[in-house]
Parts: structure tokens; C-alpha cells; sequence
């Protein structure tokens, strides 16, 4: 891989973090990845989307019923 396409990579990881896409973050997020919080705590690749799938849901407008 060259530069070029790490960075595409990481462009299309930042956008779905933004966009909480939950299929493209899946994808781009390697299945053993910890990833560190600001406070020391320590979340897995199924925390991390647990924790995306929540953040947007409680950001719908009110009866808004996408999975």
C-alpha cells in the first residue's frame, strides 16, 4: 500500500466516525483493534461500534426507525 491509499484509508475511516456508518467501520476496523479512551479505558472493535450504534440512535429525530 502506498501513501496515497493509507491515506484514502484513513479519510474513509474518519467519514464513517463522523457518520457513525456502522457496515464501513466494520469493515475498516481490524477485528483485534483496542482502542484507548481519553479517561484510560480500554474498548474492543465490538465496544467501540456498540458504543457508535448508541450514539446514533439517541441522535434521531423521534420516530425515526433506520436500523
Amino acid at each position: 500500500m502506498n501513501e496515497k491509499e493509507i491515506l484514502q484509508v484513513e479519510n474513509h475511516l474518519l467519514q464513517a466516525i463522523k457518520e457513525k456508518n456502522i457496515s464501513i467501520l466494520d469493515q475498516v476496523i481490524h477485528d483485534h483493534m483496542l482502542f484507548n479512551g481519553p479517561f484510560g479505558n480500554v474498548l474492543t472493535k465490538s465496544m467501540y461500534i456498540g458504543n457508535c450504534i448508541k450514539k446514533r440512535n439517541t441522535n434521531r429525530p423521534a420516530g425515526d426507525q433506520r436500523p
